[in-house]
């Protein structure tokens, strides 16, 4: 099984307690200030020599200018996935015919939409508005290669609202236009 961790290290002194924030700082402080029992101590201790060492301090941290918040997290990448499954199903099924909200796609996953927005971005480095734009824009390119169709009748066929937004978009994405694109492909054949 293979596991994810995420370590930043807190740099940042929170509001109300004008310590630094996050599980790490918290525990160090009630060490320093003794209300920790040595047992839960030595406990901590261990637990943060690991982190240590198998999770270093991230270099942007070290110089201590970087206000970052302490926390780790552990899932498997595949339990994050099966958890936001339902959303890609009907992403994938349906995103030549239709839009989604945020909202929508977070609620089949049963799942608020912060929460489903940060899983998400987790696993495909992107938004789920953003993935499903390059969905469209990977179906476009193929559209194009057939050479069967104008710039407009794909703008509609992969489901944009116009053909400014979607030369906009191919652009951004791609890096030319969908002309170019096609000339491009042309050329090379």
């Amino acid at each position: 099984m293979e596991f994810k961790y995420v370590r930043i290290q807190g740099r940042e002194l929170s509001y109300v307690t004008k310590y630094p924030k996050g599980i790490f700082a918290m525990c160090w402080r009630k060490i320093y200030d003794g209300v920790m029992e040595d047992a839960d101590a030595e406990l901590f201790k261990e637990i943060n020599a690991w982190f240590e060492e198998n999770l270093p301090i991230p270099d942007v941290c070290e110089s201590g200018t970087e206000p970052v918040i302490t926390y780790f997290k552990v899932a498997t990448t595949a339990h994050m996935r099966e958890k936001i499954a339902p959303a890609m199903d009907m992403i994938h099924s349906d995103f030549l015919t239709r839009d989604f909200s945020l909202s929508e796609l977070a609620a089949i996953c049963k799942m608020g939409e912060s929460y489903f927005q940060k899983l998400f971005k987790e696993i495909y480095g992107i938004s789920p508005k953003k993935y499903i734009i390059q969905l469209k824009i990977n179906h476009a390119c193929d559209l194009l290669r057939l050479e069967r169709y104008t710039v407009t009748q794909i703008a509609e066929l992969c489901n944009f609202s116009d053909v400014y937004f979607f030369s906009r978009q191919f652009k951004e994405y791609m890096g030319i236009t969908p002309t170019q694109f096609v000339n491009k492909y042309k050329s090379s054949r």
